[in-house]
């Protein structure tokens, strides 16, 4: 067909639906990361991308042949998102700013539901290439940093959710492993188990891409994490890549195992085990006497002991209004979300999920986002927060159907 420039005009404004877009999901979704650049824009960080959203909604349906937005069979799962969005509100009492961003988040999700999947794949790559990209500049401030290069800094802190840093800009140190002598790595974002989870999540929409440069930074960035959780995930996204390709799955698992006993081996051993391999994650997969792993420290013993009595109650349908000054710093996973929302809206959650999945294009990658997403829920429950939303929906549309044999496991 002849290109024409009525032709190339619509193109043109499609690419800037998509653009408006696709600033308003990054916007989202480093938002819910809450790197230190935008605590101040916690409040408009589901108001701002809803904005730029509605005017690539308005170019997309008023300006182009054929709009962006054209997926079928997206109204049940957008309006289990706001039923789910709004009950977390109503029952954690919140304000009109609360059930405001409920409602604007909810709209968010409407629309990545309703995204062409070819868009979506696109949108997908540009955010893990907005996250290596970064990490790529963060990760060689960090080894400067412990190299001794003198690098410009000053002092930061989050108040609300009490946490104190020094802010070299592209990455923080927190005030509580200053003086280590190898901090952990979290970049720009709060904890390093937040950066973990994330990266983790992005690597699983690129299964089979993952040696393209910025998936790389991703995988090393999950490694200097040195956080468990993430660890464990990606450890869950190696087994769902080789299941979802149709790859051996049994020499994986048998490789991965010896793998992780080799390195444990050796970190057990290196300087007697004091090193951060051995204290932060081997050391906290050890069984303790009353038969729980060590690391699995995700509440405080003070609500620990609430939670027994909560699970006795009636409140256990609609949950209790979880705050922080009540049960102080340190609590988080499916124990703080279940307190909060309760059996109603936990049940909510996974419908959502389930049946946002079905209709993705390949059943093992569905199966696998499903019980990965489960996983992560245990021990970092925000459903709903794009960095943890937008990879779990996204997967099992992006894979495709993997046509390779399938090999003798």
């Amino acid at each position: 067909m002849q290109m024409t420039i009525g032709n190339i005009f619509l193109i043109q404004k499609k690419n800037l639906a998509f653009g408006f877009f696709c600033a308003g999901i990054l916007w989202a979704y480093w938002g819910s990361l809450m790197p230190w650049f935008m605590w101040g824009t916690v409040k408009f960080n589901a108001i701002i991308p809803s904005f730029l959203i509605i005017i690539s909604l308005y170019i997309s349906y008023y300006f182009t042949s054929e709009t962006i937005f054209d997926r079928k069979n997206y109204e049940s799962s957008a309006l289990l998102a706001l039923i789910a969005l709004v009950l977390m509100r109503i029952v954690n009492l919140n304000n009109i700013i609360g059930f405001t961003e409920a409602v604007f988040t909810a709209f968010i999700i409407f629309t990545l539901l309703k995204l062409n999947t070819s868009y979506l794949q696109k949108l997908i790559k540009i955010v893990c290439i907005s996250m290596g990209g970064f990490l790529c500049l963060s990760v060689g401030g960090f080894f400067l940093y412990l190299f001794g290069f003198p690098l410009p800094s000053s002092s930061i802190a989050n108040e609300e959710l009490l946490y104190s840093f020094q802010n070299y800009y592209i990455f923080l140190i927190d005030d509580r492993a200053f003086l280590a002598f190898i901090p952990r790595f979290h970049s720009v974002f709060l904890e390093p188990g937040h950066l973990g989870t994330a990266t983790a999540f992005l690597l699983l929409t690129q299964i089979g891409q993952w040696k393209k440069w910025y998936n790389i930074v991703m995988i090393v960035t999950t490694l200097i994490t040195f956080s468990l959780a993430a660890y464990m995930l990606f450890i869950f996204v190696l087994f769902a890549s080789a299941w979802i390709q149709h790859k051996r799955v049994f020499m994986k698992v048998f490789g991965i195992i010896v793998l992780i006993v080799g390195v444990g081996i050796g970190a057990f051993f290196y300087e007697q085990g004091d090193n951060m391999l051995f204290t932060l994650i081997i050391e906290r997969l050890e069984i303790t006497e009353d038969g729980d792993i060590a690391g699995n420290n995700r509440v405080t013993d003070d609500f620990d002991a609430i939670y027994d009595d909560y699970l006795q109650s009636i409140d256990i349908l609609y949950g209790r209004e979880y705050k922080i000054e009540d049960f102080g710093f340190g609590n988080s996973g499916y124990k703080v979300f279940l307190y909060d929302y309760g059996i109603i809206c936990l049940f909510l959650v996974f419908l959502f999920y389930i049946v946002t999945a079905i209709n993705g294009n390949n059943p093992r990658a569905i199966l696998c986002t499903l019980l990965i997403g489960c996983a992560a829920f245990l021990v970092r429950s925000t459903p709903f927060s794009f960095y943890f939303l937008l990879p779990l929906y996204s997967t099992p549309y992006l894979l495709g159907d993997y046509h390779q044999n399938d090999e003798k496991e």
